[in-house]
């Protein structure tokens, strides 16, 4: 007989009185969940609350314990949260407690790093040279192996830090410390990875922030740029049910895949879909095309793209250089949405939110 698969829920601490003020945490424990950073973790403590979790895993961090304590309380979880030092967020001593303007005008070269290269971001301490994101994914993949085959075949609860949550995500999915920065976690936005007993694993949930009641994860950095809602369906999914309020206001566009054009049931109040065939060459595609020009822009717009489950792998890599790994459950699943931001201020899009939702049976 199969066993089940292993669970494992990741959420990112409450928002502290460091991220209202803009300053860098890292391993430094001065920080505390701000008024607004206890009610985030009361929320998604409230929507988690018919999720029995075997286990509780926290950094020790105050902001992480805060959250994961209110969480605890929040579900009834009757035993012991279990702190692990491995949880902790990455470690660069002299920036913990500055300001980005601070960070900036102490080493702006440095900083770059840290954003577009962090496999070789260094920093230089007593005791040598560290590179602080190979540590990290050390410490994710330390954590990983011991604890996921402890837990086989149960749910797992871990409450973390984002530059941590990433790592373990990337970790368990086999990607290297050159895609830290690629997903967004918001403050309490939830995640989960599901670990199979034949040793696959898959990406199901990415920072999901409607029990925060956000419909989408807020943009952290300038919003300016494209938000593409890229959203895959299976060949007998029931195609009705599109936001088009999370379009918004600004200037947008509606793009679906040719072979479903048949399928959709849109009334006339809808905005009328561009067809384009995901078959050839994506890259060369009028999509591509407008994402391009779209991405240049000052402001911010939204493109809403319908495809098909099965395609959407190779579509989102070529289109947005997602390593296919990361939406590889997409293939089997009934509708899967991944929420990304792209603009010239990063170097690839980030990826602010997966949901897939698996075929039943």
């Amino acid at each position: 007989m199969e066993k089940p698969e292993t669970i494992l829920t990741l959420i990112r601490h409450g928002l502290s009185d460091f991220n209202l003020e803009g300053r860098f945490q890292g391993l430094g424990n001065q920080a505390r969940l701000s008024e607004k950073g206890v009610n985030q973790a009361q929320l998604v403590g409230q929507a988690l609350g018919d999720y029995s979790f075997d286990t509780i895993f926290s950094s020790p961090l105050l902001r992480a314990k805060q959250t994961s304590e209110i969480i605890a309380g929040a579900i009834g979880h009757p035993k012991s949260i279990h702190f692990d030092q491995r949880l902790c967020e990455v470690d660069i001593p002299e920036w913990q407690g500055l300001k980005l303007s601070e960070i900036q005008k102490i080493n702006l070269s440095m900083l770059k790093c840290f954003f577009d290269r962090p496999d070789e971001f260094e920093i230089q301490t007593s005791e040598g040279s560290r590179r602080p994101f190979v540590e990290l994914q050390q410490r994710a993949a330390e954590f990983l192996g011991e604890r996921i085959p402890e837990a086989a075949g149960s749910r797992v609860l871990v409450v973390s830090h984002l530059g941590t949550i990433n790592a373990l995500i990337n970790n368990a999915l086999g990607l290297s410390v050159i895609h830290q920065h690629r997903m967004q976690q918001s403050q309490c936005g939830i995640s989960q990875l599901h670990f199979h007993s034949k040793g696959s694993v898959e990406l199901t949930l990415l920072n999901d922030t409607d029990s925060l009641g956000q419909k989408l994860p807020k943009i952290k950095s300038q919003k300016k740029g494209v938000r593409v809602i890229l959203m895959g369906f299976a060949k007998e999914a029931n195609f009705r049910g599109f936001d088009f309020s999370l379009l918004g206001d600004h200037e947008h566009s509606f793009w679906v895949e040719s072979v479903l054009e048949e399928k959709l049931l849109l009334s006339g109040s809808h905005p009328k879909p561009e067809i384009f065939n995901a078959s050839g060459k994506i890259l060369d595609s009028p999509i591509s095309d407008r994402i391009k020009q779209l991405r240049m822009m000052r402001d911010l717009s939204s493109v809403l793209i319908a495809v098909c489950s099965e395609s959407l792998p190779k579509f989102a890599n070529c289109l947005f250089e997602i390593p296919q790994v990361i939406v590889g459950g997409s293939v089997n699943a009934h509708r899967v949405t991944i929420v990304l931001h792209d603009s010239q201020e990063h170097g690839k899009p980030i990826i602010q939110m997966l949901k897939l939702v698996r075929k039943i049976g």
